[in-house]
């Protein structure tokens, strides 16, 4: 028998615990952790949840106190070693609004035991556009280059993801601009975004975008279609789709980042 466990069913056999059951969850982990399918990154958790996950019949079946004992011992298993793995490939980067959990590398890994809320932004290399999350449920359901995490030190949130939960921001190799863009640039952004008018980012300038870059596509997509501070709703472009106001902010947003590329590689 696991040691947390010996020692759990100890102090519940002598409060008037249901050791009956707790021997049940205790057996049912210790056999799973003597095959190591606990390690594995998708536990079988059915059993288990059964007891923790829905809490309100677990007490109903087994009782109050039975129900606290598995909650309590399923996390003493899911917490132990709980990490997210960011992976931002090999071309872009990303960045947390804290500062404390930017990933530059191919991988990196944040332990999640006690919890861990974050803003992540993924930011693409000079020639790449952000594509998509995957791993994080709520991330993979919008386009958005920025991602909420929320992981509380609770088993019954835990219980539903991996052991380990690895989070990937996706990049796809960046298309010429269409030169029906292009035309709309010049006819209709260039006025301001050439020479920096009214606080304009300007075309090409790193780092005029840097900070706007970070607060991710979806909101350069919004301002620009429905106004930020001194630019009007969909710029001077009054007859452009959404689309096409969203492929100028890509235009922009890729001109500074290649040209971010180029002054780093530059002899």
């Amino acid at each position: 028998m696991h040691v947390a466990g010996a020692l759990l069913l100890h102090t519940f056999k002598h409060h008037g615990g249901e050791e009956r059951l707790l021997n049940l969850v205790i057996g049912h982990i210790a056999r799973q952790l003597a095959v190591g399918r606990y390690i594995h990154k998708r536990p079988p958790m059915k059993n288990v949840q059964a007891f923790a996950s829905h809490e309100k019949r677990a007490i109903a079946l087994f009782g109050k106190r039975a129900a606290k004992a598995a909650t309590l011992l399923a996390s003493i298993f899911m917490l132990a070693s709980c990490k997210l793995i960011m992976v931002p490939g090999t071309n872009g980067t990303v960045v947390s609004a804290s500062g404390t959990r930017d990933c530059p590398a191919t991988s990196c890994v944040f332990d999640a035991s006690e919890g861990l809320e974050e803003t992540f932004t993924a930011i693409p290399n000079a020639g790449y556009v952000f594509s998509n999350w995957t791993g994080w449920g709520a991330c993979e359901e919008t386009p958005s280059a920025t991602c909420d995490v929320v992981l509380r030190p609770l088993p019954e949130q835990l219980q539903a993801f991996e052991r380990d939960i690895e989070l990937t921001a996706h990049f796809v190799e960046a298309t010429e601009p269409d030169p029906e863009i292009l035309e709309l640039y010049s006819a209709t952004c260039s006025v301001c975004h050439d020479t920096g008018v009214a606080g304009s980012p300007r075309l090409g300038v790193y780092s005029d975008w840097e900070a706007r870059i970070a607060k991710g596509i979806e909101v350069l997509y919004a301002n620009t279609i429905n106004g930020f501070n001194a630019m009007p709703p969909m710029g001077l472009c009054l007859t452009c789709t959404d689309q096409q106001l969203k492929d100028l902010v890509d235009y922009m947003v890729l001109e500074a980042l290649e040209n971010a590329e180029r002054q780093v590689n530059a002899p």
